[in-house]
């Protein structure tokens, strides 16, 4: 199995070996894997059309008001203009981001920690 890294590949192949130990699986961790290996390219490739696809289809869960939050995602990488534009838009103080919005994405951190309303709780007892 090839695993394309961003991390330290040396601790992933650690955690992928321990992980599938059971079974007869060589782990080749790495990163650029893509340049590397040809099937991890095609895979990177496939994986962005079926994204692109899902994206392009996507239904909010959210109930917005109409035209509330534009579907003008931009490309979903963190340089594009558009989707910076896009997150930018799509965060209510209150309860962040919509589902589409992945919340461990630095971009959406820094803006849930600078526009955020801040709350804090106490338990009384």
């Amino acid at each position: 199995m090839y695993v394309d890294t961003v991390g330290k590949p040396e601790i992933y192949q650690m955690k992928f070996e321990e992980e599938f130990k059971l079974h007869d699986i060589k782990f080749t961790v790495t990163t650029k894997a893509d340049s590397k290996f040809p099937v991890v390219s095609a895979a990177s490739i496939v994986a962005k059309v079926n994204r692109d696809r899902i994206i392009e289809n996507w239904t909010f869960e959210e109930n917005f008001k109409r035209g509330s939050v534009s579907k003008e995602f931009g490309s979903g990488y963190p340089g594009d203009p558009k989707t910076k534009l896009w997150i930018s838009n799509a965060l209510n103080k209150v309860f962040g981001f919509p589902t589409l919005v992945r919340y461990s994405w630095k971009t959406a951190v820094k803006l849930l920690k600078d526009y955020f309303y801040k709350a804090e709780w106490f338990i009384t007892r």
